[in-house]
Formats: C-alpha cells, structure tokens, sequence
C-alpha cells in the first residue's frame, strides 16, 4: 500500500484540528446555552455533554501530537 505524502497528512491533520476546535467551540455555545435554561438538565445528560468534551479534548490532543511528530520529516 503507498504511503500518504507527508504535505497532504499535514494539510488533513490541519483541517482535523480546525475541525475539532469549531466542534469544541460548539459544544462550549451549547453548554452556555444549556446553563442559561430554565430547565434543569438531567444527570445523564451532563454525563453525556462531559464525555463529548473529554473526547474532542482526547482528539485535539492526539492531531497535535501526531503533527508535532510530522515536524521535521521530509518526504
């Protein structure tokens, strides 16, 4: 199987990065909103808005570690 050049392995970790950090963003929008509501929210629900969080935070950390060991590689 060919390897993925490195220049477009950087360009799609990039576009992941941007893509995780407009979710987390999101997910901050929503939870402001949430805190804003009369409603109370139920205890499976916060379980489930954490987990998201922890899990796109998982994700942005791994994109960075992966482009942070693509720094200096060459083709």
């Amino acid at each position: 199987m060919d390897k993925v050049p490195l220049a477009k392995a950087r360009q799609a970790l990039e576009e992941q990065k941007m893509q995780l950090a407009n979710e987390y963003i999101a997910l901050e929008q929503k939870q402001k909103t949430n805190e804003g509501s009369e409603k109370d929210i139920s205890l499976i629900s916060k379980i489930t808005i954490e987990h998201m969080f922890a899990i796109t935070r998982q994700q942005q950390q791994f994109v960075e570690k992966i482009l942070k060991a693509l720094e200096g590689q060459t083709e």
